[in-house]
């Protein structure tokens, strides 16, 4: 497993790392996917469905070294950027 770039102050790189990973999975939706905000909610919109969300999880666990608990996730807030807070709150 590679090492972890991220710093606490990096929410552009993770950004970047979500949008990449999710438009290398979706190539159809690469466009739609450049240009999501940050707090668009990737379930609720319709972005991801069940099993990207999985593959997402993996991949976000794999590079930051943080387990994400899908019992601690609000569902109503699976965005990038509350997902990003969730992550750096759990590395701190």
């Amino acid at each position: 497993m590679k090492e972890c770039e991220w710093t606490m102050d990096s929410e552009r790189a993770f950004e970047a790392f979500v949008k990449s990973y999710l438009g290398s999975r979706m190539p159809e939706m690469e466009a739609s996917i450049a240009a999501l905000e940050s707090q668009t909610n990737l379930i609720g919109s319709g972005v991801i469905d069940s099993f990207i969300f999985i593959d997402l999880c993996l991949a976000i666990e794999e590079e930051s070294r943080v387990p994400l608990d899908v019992a601690e996730i609000d569902f109503d807030q699976f965005s990038i950027s509350g997902l990003w807070s969730y992550v750096s709150a759990r590395r701190s």
